[in-house]
């Protein structure tokens, strides 16, 4: 039987009585009564446009507003019942489904609130419920991301940094990262990989920023909410500063012991290139700036050099009053250079566009080793100083035993030294750094074949995501030679400090040297020249006084005739004034034209500031007694209030008046000409800022262009240069410049695709990828877009997935046996090395593979966003104490979490705990390509509702349980499930 349907009447009657403020306690029925007529329209398939139009009827601010204040502590705990959560749900559900478009500008933040609120619930049916409404919030986020047809704009015009319009709507034009088959051109394909990047970062920013302006009023006052994607900083203001070379280059300053917890020497906050959004209405409009420099004493000061983005008067805007400051926790610089990068990507010139683009998984050999190149290789053996030659790709080459590689390997080899597009994919101990260093040993001992084209020499390419991983690959190399360069200063192998290049004055040949100078020097006179042109416009917005007639006859707004006409703006201006009983000196005197600055770009015959100044002084000497100054003070004073009120008060500006006798024009026409005179003159100082920053713009770009040159000229000659993916990005002309032939990627499971298109330069004629998208896939910020659009999905899977060549290597050389058997699902085929059958059993303990369980529960950390178990590090601390009372040294053990949280308060127990103090504590996703003889594994989640978050992602569970060679010790609470979530494999599903 069908539930009765409300008439349209009592509908309507509800709909308006909900609008109206309510009492907490009425808030159960309230929602009761809704979801009532919800369910029943929903059971009634011909009531679904009248569903629709509820549900309309109900997304009005004041309900919205009213139902987010009752899901928020403490107000929730008044009628927090599962019953009153369902009959949200239930509501929440039916507005997602039906008017998803509505719900997303309205029910989103009651959605959060909901699902926060039923994270704390116990209940098995809220828990489903959960689960639905995550998915359902999933696929309506998706329909907000336009995905068909043309898109509306070229990626290329596209602002690399967010700009005010992208916090207006959240109508994005988006399309998935093409995971099978060919994209229709090289066009498309970087559009569709610019576009994810950018709404990568943008999406948690906007959606914060969203959310703050849906509160208003006192629910904004009380909310101390901490954001994910922004920390906020108030009562901020800012000042203007000449200390730091940049357009828009302002000092922000702010209260630094408000922030008595930051230890601003290791804390990552205000890193240069961060981005800040500014606003003083609650972000109902905005301006954004980036850090223009990181300095330790300015922050312990409480200053910070930004860069405002826009125009010089969004700058000067910021210079009156208190400002909110947000600061985006997802770092941006790597966004700005990849995204920078792509645009500058020609289409026509795409490298390698037949592999990357159209998805040809055909094998061809390099362009290098084609005739009439060389193909005749030198070939080391296994033997110390044994080899032989042989031509790469007819020839017979050694057996695996003769190379000392096994079969994997040797196939491997073979391939990445023969085949234009190779993939190496390495399961954990197998050996994939090993045989990469292996490959570019190989190419280093025969330069003739590769390095050599019609301008010049080019060296090998190698990048990495992690600087750890970049200094391990490149140390590696130091046993085949040291011509070697590590472009980036974040090097920590001593191994590699006489390799790390920087283009510094100093290094400069006499003949760069002189061009930098000259470069510089412009670029000095293009500032200032900015920096005044923005400073006369910030003068003359703030009606500082009267302009001068050779300002407006400087930048063309007068005549000279107009000029001689006028002789004096201000006597023009103030005809009438009572002056005509002052001599001739005295009227000379106080008319004189003055100006406050050297300003080249405006002067003012009168400031307020100065006549204030006069009024001061005559004031002074006629209270002592020199009364025959009494006329120029009451002169002066009626001089500032005629000319202040006028000024301020303004008047329509008339151009018509500009060709009529200017002495025969009222009062009132005078002033409304001298306002049409001031907008051309604001339109004319806007002109030469914009020619002043374009100035700028070229000389930084010719100052660049010689560092270039020079890093050129020290790199043209050496045999490798290695550098991050991001640092890659930010070097594209450099790498245009070197052009080189072969590009190794390591780590290129790892990385987003974007990051390594932005690597390649249109002449790589080679390109290695070294990776295992089985482990870690590419870290991003934005879930959706991993879930919804394969963001997540590295070149190297891709490519792997479309049929490119690619060698698995499988024998491990790390675990013993019963550890590399938890990974026997991921790798059916994974062999065991002999070598880890002989590892000695770890000492003290019962087993090599031993679990700890217990009961205690999580704690949240804020600040960090993530979580933390005091009981679990407590019992690491001892647990690492009575390992190294069995004789183990500090770098036999190595201590993983899951959670950034837990690596923090480990860090805070040495001093209960010394025997931490030495002992490497990392977190698992920066622990991968690494190995230790022990691993202590903290899991760290502990809840009543069973969540587990990331811990249940097979790729991570691949890595934390493939890190130990000889014994691994895994503490967790064994009775934490998966099963909610769906998951196949996750940690505790092992335990």
């Amino acid at each position: 039987m069908k539930a009765v349907v409300p008439g349209a009447q009592q509908r309507k009657a509800l709909a308006l009585r909900l609008q109206q403020k309510w009492e907490p306690r009425e808030t159960p029925s309230h929602i009761l009564e809704v979801a009532s007529v919800v369910t029943a329209l929903q059971m009634h398939h011909t009531k679904r446009a009248e569903l629709g139009n509820f549900l309309r009827s109900l997304c009005t601010r004041q309900f919205t507003e009213h139902l987010g204040c009752m899901l928020e502590p403490p107000q929730l705990r008044m009628f927090a019942s599962s019953s009153f959560l369902r009959n949200c749900e239930n509501l929440c559900s039916a507005v997602f489904q039906y008017t998803p478009q509505i719900g997303l500008e309205h029910f989103e933040k009651i959605l959060i609130l909901i699902l926060q609120a039923i994270d704390n619930s116990t209940s098995p049916l809220l828990q489903y419920a959960h689960t639905s409404l995550r998915e359902m919030y999933g696929k309506v986020v998706q329909t907000v991301y336009e995905s068909d047809g043309v898109p509306p704009d070229s990626f290329r015009d596209m602002p690399v940094f967010p700009t005010a319009a992208d916090f207006r709507d959240n109508h994005i034009f988006l399309r998935k990262n093409l995971v099978q088959g060919p994209y229709s051109s090289e066009e498309d394909y970087l559009d569709v990989q610019y576009r994810l990047l950018r709404e990568d970062f943008l999406k948690p920013l906007r959606d914060t920023i969203f959310e703050i302006r849906g509160l208003t009023g006192a629910h904004i006052k009380g909310h101390d909410k901490r954001w994910n994607a922004v920390r906020m900083y108030k009562d901020v203001y800012f000042t203007a500063t000449k200390d730091h070379r940049a357009s828009g280059c302002l000092s922000m300053v702010f209260d630094p012991h408000r922030e008595l917890n930051i230890e601003w020497n290791v804390s990552k906050r205000f890193m240069t290139g961060a981005l800040l959004v500014i606003s003083n209405d609650n972000f109902s409009t905005l301006h954004l700036a980036r850090v223009h420099r990181r300095d330790l004493d300015y922050l312990y000061r409480g200053t910070l050099p930004v860069q405002v983005l826009g125009s010089g008067v969004a700058a000067k805007s910021l210079l009156r009053g208190s400002f909110t400051v947000g600061e985006c926790t997802t770092f941006f610089e790597p966004y700005y250079q990849v995204l920078r990068a792509l645009q500058n990507t020609r289409a026509d010139s795409f490298p390698l566009a037949r592999y990357i683009v159209r998805a040809d998984c055909g094998r061809e050999m390099p362009d290098y080793l084609q005739p009439p190149g060389n193909r005749v290789y030198e070939i080391s053996l296994a033997r110390p100083g044994s080899a032989v030659r042989l031509d790469v790709i007819g020839g017979q080459w050694p057996s695996p035993d003769e190379m000392g590689l096994n079969q994997s390997q040797h196939e491997a080899m073979v391939g990445a030294l023969t085949q234009k597009v190779m993939l190496v994919q390495g399961p954990p101990g197998t050996g994939k750094t090993f045989l990469g260093l292996r490959v570019v040993s190989t190419l280093l001992r025969n330069p003739d074949a590769w390095r050599f084209h019609e301008t010049g020499t080019s060296p090998i390419l190698v990048v990495c995501y992690t600087n750890h991983a970049l200094d391990q690959f490149l140390g590696g190399l130091l046993n085949t030679t040291d011509q070697i360069v590590r472009l980036g200063g974040r090097c920590k192998d001593d191994r590699l400090q006489g390799c790390i290049l920087d283009a510094r004055v100093d290094d400069l040949s006499q003949f760069a040297r002189q061009r930098y100078g000259k470069c510089k020097r412009e670029q000095d006179r293009a500032e200032k020249d900015l920096q005044a042109a923005q400073e006369a416009l910030c003068a003359l917005d703030g009606r500082t006084g009267i302009v001068s007639i050779e300002t407006l006859l400087k930048h063309g707004v007068l005549s000279r005739e107009q000029a001689r006409a006028v002789f004096s703006m201000s006597i023009w201006l103030g005809e009438g004034l009572d002056g005509s009983d002052l001599s001739e000196a005295e009227r000379m005197m106080l008319n004189k034209q003055i100006s406050d600055s050297n300003n080249p770009y405006i002067s003012f015959e009168e400031t307020f500031s100065r006549i204030q100044i006069s009024i001061d002084e005559l004031q002074k000497l006629v209270r002592n007694g020199h009364t025959q100054f009494q006329r120029e003070l009451e002169y002066c004073k009626s001089r500032i209030e005629f000319l202040r009120s006028r000024s301020l008060r303004t008047s329509a500006p008339r151009g018509e008046l500009q060709n009529q006798n200017l002495l025969e024009l009222l009062p009132e026409e005078r002033w409304q000409l001298y306002e049409h005179w001031l907008v051309m003159l604001r339109e004319a100082l806007k002109n030469v800022e914009r020619e002043c920053d374009k100035r700028l713009s070229s000389c930084t770009d010719s100052v660049e262009e010689v560092r270039m040159m020079q890093l050129q000229e020290k790199i043209q000659d050496k045999l490798v240069v290695g550098m991050t993916t991001t640092k890659a990005a930010g070097m594209q002309k450099l790498l245009h410049a070197l052009r080189p032939s072969i590009v190794v990627v390591e780590e290129a499971a790892e990385v987003l695709e974007s990051h390594v298109i932005a690597a390649l330069h249109p002449d790589v004629k080679h390109l290695l990828l070294l990776g295992d998208h089985k482990q870690l896939r590419p870290n991003h910020t934005v879930h959706e877009l991993g879930v919804d659009f394969q963001i997540d999905i590295s070149l190297f899977e891709r490519l792997c997935g479309n049929g490119m060549p690619c060698k698995t290597l499988n024998v491990q050389h790390r675990m013993r046996p019963e550890i590399a058997s938890l990974i026997q699902s991921i790798y059916p085929g994974l062999q065991n090395h002999s070598t880890v059958t002989s590892y000695p059993s770890v000492r003290g303990v019962c087993s090599n593979l031993f679990f700890v369980d217990h009961r205690e529960r999580e704690e949240q950390m804020h600040e960090l966003m993530s979580h933390s178990n005091p009981h679990e590090a407590r019992f690491v601390g001892a647990l690492v104490t009575y390992l190294k009372l069995q004789g183990y040294e500090d770098n036999q053990i190595t201590v993983l979490t899951a959670y950034s949280g837990q690596l923090v308060y480990l860090r805070s127990l040495v001093n209960d705990f010394p025997s931490l103090r030495n002992v490497r504590l990392c977190n698992v996703d920066n622990f991968q390509g690494e190995e230790c003889e022990i691993i202590v594994l903290s899991l760290v989640r502990s809840n009543p509702s069973k969540t587990i978050g990331f811990l249940k992602t097979a790729n991570r569970v691949n890595v934390a349980l493939s890190r130990a060679k000889h014994g691994m010790l895994y503490i967790c609470m064994f009775r934490m499930s998966s099963s909610r979530c769906g998951s196949t494999v996750s940690l505790f599903d092992i335990a």
